[in-house]
């Protein structure tokens, strides 16, 4: 869900407007993407419809993100496979004209591949909730910290218990983004490839 500023790559008429913005990378090109396609058209047709082959440059592209840095609060949170019966009550929560929140993002992460060995390499669920909300001075912070605790309050049936830790914008620490076993296992393997420290430690990991 996506309140498409007044201004270009949009289209003149989703500027200024709030969008439900798909966004499909498959890895086996348009063959394996077609049934998913092919029902996303028929259930409704797309005021813009620009999927198709992509190099890695474009692929970068394709949420949309601004071309340079921007103030922001973002959240994320890690969710279970029961996501999709929730998914329209959570992205209803950024639809108000006057929300904060202008990204709202459900991602499906969900992967057959085999886990490799370490201490987290795989997800802690299929699906993930993204949030961002523009900083556009200090007093914006409350209404949206309302917004995040809105969005956990609906999420809260299908949420798997953890952040997505280098996702959560703007905080200070994110202590839940790691189990606690796992947090120790990587800060001791920090601690022992860079005991002085040189290399900066991932706020979630302490």
């Amino acid at each position: 869900m996506l309140h498409a500023p007044p201004a270009p790559p949009f289209p003149d008429s989703l500027r200024g407007t709030t969008v439900l913005h798909l966004a499909v990378a498959a890895s086996r090109g348009a063959a394996g993407a077609r049934p998913l396609l092919d029902a996303v058209r028929a259930a409704a047709v797309p005021a813009v419809d620009t999927w198709g082959a992509s190099d890695a440059a474009r692929l970068a592209q394709i949420h949309l993100d601004p071309p340079s840095a921007t103030p922001a609060l973002g959240d994320a949170r890690w969710l279970t496979a029961g996501t999709p019966g929730r998914a329209g009550d959570i992205l209803s929560t950024a639809v108000a004209d006057d929300s904060p929140v202008v990204m709202l993002e459900i991602r499906g992460v969900g992967s057959d591949a085999a886990a490799r060995p370490g201490a987290q390499t795989t997800g802690a669920g299929p699906f993930i909730v993204h949030g961002v909300a523009p900083l556009r001075a200090p007093e914006a912070r409350p209404g949206i910290a309302h917004a995040f605790d809105e969005l956990r309050r609906i999420v809260e049936p299908v949420d798997a218990g953890y952040s997505v830790g280098s996702w959560v914008e703007g905080a200070t620490s994110v202590p839940d983004a790691l189990p606690v076993p796992i947090r120790r296992q990587v800060a001791a393997t920090a601690d022992a490839v860079d005991p002085t420290g040189i290399i900066h430690r991932y706020r979630f990991l302490t």
